[in-house]
């Protein structure tokens, strides 16, 4: 048997912990993308989304051509998602609710049911449970783009600063 040691610290070189830290830094970007109001004790409840995220992102070794997820499962229908987290509400079907009740319940998208059509697993405030709903209204909140201020703002004062270069003159060539 064959092994290698590697330095201490040096994370980079071990294909497993580097597995790792690409679905850390994966699951924290789908935390921090969530709804400022999204309950935090969920946050397991992502998870299974996260995965399929990042084997849709990732090459298949086998099939360069397809995702790691289309190899193992099948091609992925991307009208079954939506950023995990989201503000939503969710229908209520008639026979589930009273004749004068809201037709709508308050929730949050907490991601995309495999083996039903066209429908989303959600959490549902006023009961603290899932349910799968297949009708919702979204609710995304607003992000801004993480700019660094420093770059965009000294760029832009150098565009509109410079004068614009004068083009050189080009004297015609004679031949003699």
């Amino acid at each position: 048997m064959y092994f290698q040691l590697t330095p201490v610290g040096l994370h980079c070189r071990n294909v497993d912990e580097r597995a790792i830290q690409t679905f850390k830094n994966h699951l924290i970007a789908g935390i921090s993308s969530v709804n400022p109001t999204f309950p935090l004790h969920l946050r397991d409840k992502l998870i299974p989304q996260a995965l399929i995220t990042l084997n849709l992102l990732r090459q298949s070794r086998i099939n360069p051509h397809l995702s790691a997820y289309a190899q193992v499962h099948r091609a992925f229908d991307f009208n079954r998602t939506a950023p995990p987290g989201t503000k939503i509400l969710a229908h209520v079907r008639p026979e589930d609710r009273k004749s004068w009740a809201v037709h709508t319940a308050k929730g949050y998208y907490i991601g995309p049911t495999m083996n039903h059509y066209r429908c989303h697993r959600v959490w549902i405030q006023a009961t603290n449970s899932e349910r799968i709903a297949q009708t919702l209204v979204w609710y995304p909140h607003n992000m801004k783009m993480p700019i660094p201020h420093t770059v965009a703002s000294s760029s832009l004062q150098q565009t509109t600063s410079s004068q614009p270069s004068k083009q050189p003159t080009r004297t015609p060539i004679s031949h003699k």
